[in-house]
């Protein structure tokens, strides 16, 4: 999408925001193994999700043998209730 964007406004500047890992443990954050808005999809907890959640398929090295694992876990969301506090972002 934001390929798109850049594509047809020359005059549009990005920024990527980076956010303090620290968040994933606050108050009220959920987590979901696939797509949260899917019917049917299971909200879990952080202790929940370490065990449904394929973090290794998601931080292990790229590559043909790894795509399908990674593929399917890449849909896995993080879910931060209202919004993320400030002190957790940062601009680079």
């Amino acid at each position: 999408m934001l390929w798109q964007i850049e594509k047809h406004n020359k005059d549009f500047i990005s920024c990527w925001l980076k956010i303090d890992i620290a968040l994933i443990y606050g108050n009220g954050v959920r987590f979901c193994a696939g797509v949260a808005n899917k019917s049917g999809s299971e909200i879990l907890t952080a202790a929940e999700a370490e065990t449904k959640i394929d973090f290794e398929g998601l931080f292990e090295k790229k590559g043909a043998e790894n795509f399908d694992r990674r593929k399917e876990a890449n849909k896995s969301e993080i879910l931060i209730p209202n919004h993320i506090p400030l002190q957790y972002i940062t601009f680079t």
